[in-house]
């Protein structure tokens, strides 16, 4: 299994706690979102989380970001955000991310 559900919901918690949150798309979800359904990100475009949910252990903890100015929602991955290192979680969320992608790694 990937995730600790404990220290998920743990972490969720936290998040939802402080949101909206402040995040950066990687290139990768840019590149992808560009290429499968023409979502036009850039990687220093600021994005904010406006929700949060598990996924269960396939999707792990999925963000819904708002673009063009809250008139659409997108569900991203945590893992395919970069969050403002100022941020009070941004320690946590990094190493949620860390762990996750390894764990996928190895499965």
């Amino acid at each position: 299994m990937a995730d600790n559900l404990n220290k998920v919901n743990e972490l969720i918690e936290k998040m939802k706690a402080v949101l909206p949150i402040s995040v950066y798309p990687t290139n990768k979800i840019c590149h992808s979102l560009k290429n499968d359904n023409g979502v036009r990100l850039k990687p220093k475009q600021s994005l904010k989380i406006k929700d949060i949910m598990y996924m269960g252990n396939e999707g792990g903890i999925c963000c819904a970001i708002s673009i063009k100015n809250d008139e659409e929602l997108l569900m991203i991955s945590l893992t395919h955000l970069r969050i403002k290192g100022i941020h009070p979680l941004s320690k946590e969320i990094k190493k949620y991310q860390i762990k996750r992608i390894r764990a996928l790694a190895n499965i």
